[in-house]
């Protein structure tokens, strides 16, 4: 974790309105995975632009 806390700090010296989350993933067992998996699952939304067809239907995956 001491490594993705450093590289946390150097792109937040680059990007100060950056948000960043630092996230440990242990693979040695599938408890530790599915507990990652729900924080990681709970820990907000990805902000995407709204995307129009010609008709006006909203198409998100554009």
């Amino acid at each position: 974790m001491n490594a993705a806390q450093y590289v946390k700090e150097a792109i937040l010296k680059e990007i100060p309105s950056g948000k960043i989350d630092v996230m440990e993933l242990d693979l040695s067992s599938m408890e530790f995975v599915r507990k990652f998996a729900s924080e990681f699952n709970s820990s907000g939304i990805l902000p995407t632009p709204e995307n129009f067809v010609c008709d006006g239907s909203e198409c998100p995956a554009l």
